[in-house]
């Protein structure tokens, strides 16, 4: 076994396991492995390689060190939330204006849990071709959640979704629903709030020739 190449942009870390020829992947959670036809593991994908580094060392420190003198990382709490609403605020502005804002818009208004699409939808969706990359490497569909996320990735991950098993071969995915977007809130409603007057008052005209006298 042996580490094989970590894609910084990404944030994924490639560890090889074996020689053989990949013959498919399969994916569960932060990690894709590729096997051979005899379902052995020959290459291993972990996104978040970062957080996975550091959760792993921990783990492992804490398990090693004497019990009074337990090393921790600096890390979130596990039951924390992971963006904050201003966070959360500003990745949904930059995915709205952002090249791929149409993607983010569609995965919005989406009312279902899973779709499954494939890569021309999606460029039919956006407007445009995806790079050569999306069609070539894996790691372009990847879900990546660091602040310099790239564009595409924002928009599903701003909306509320993931992408999963994505078939290069036959080129398509599923996007998967991870939480759902909180309705906007409607500002206009909430500094011009709407109540009832009652009725029309009696012999009120709104016509030119009653508002103004014409004999001034």
């Amino acid at each position: 076994m042996k580490i094989t190449r970590y894609s910084k942009d990404v944030d994924i870390l490639m560890v090889k396991v074996s020689d053989e020829p990949i013959a498919y992947a399969e994916e569960a959670e932060r990690f894709i492995v590729h096997f051979s036809e005899e379902g052995t593991p020959v290459l291993l994908e972990i996104m978040d390689a970062k957080g996975f580094v550091l959760e792993s060392l921990d783990s492992m420190l804490t398990a090693t060190m004497d019990e009074g003198g337990v090393y921790s990382l600096n890390k979130k709490d596990a039951n924390a939330p992971t963006a904050d609403a201003e966070s959360e605020q500003t990745h949904q502005g930059r995915a709205a204006t952002s090249k791929y804002h149409k993607l983010y818009s569609h995965l919005c208004n989406l009312s279902k849990q899973e779709w499954p699409t494939s890569f021309r939808k999606v460029e039919a969706i956006v407007g445009f071709g995806l790079p050569k990359s999306a069609y070539i490497h894996r790691a372009w569909w990847a879900n990546e959640t660091s602040e310099a996320s790239h564009t595409h990735s924002l928009a599903w991950r701003a909306a509320g979704w993931k992408t999963a098993e994505v078939d290069m071969k036959a080129q398509s995915l599923l996007f998967r629903r991870i939480r759902k977007l909180a309705a906007p809130k409607d500002r206009l409603s909430e500094i011009l709030p709407v109540r009832s007057v009652g009725s029309w008052p009696e012999g009120l005209s709104l016509r030119r020739e009653d508002i103004y006298d014409k004999r001034v």
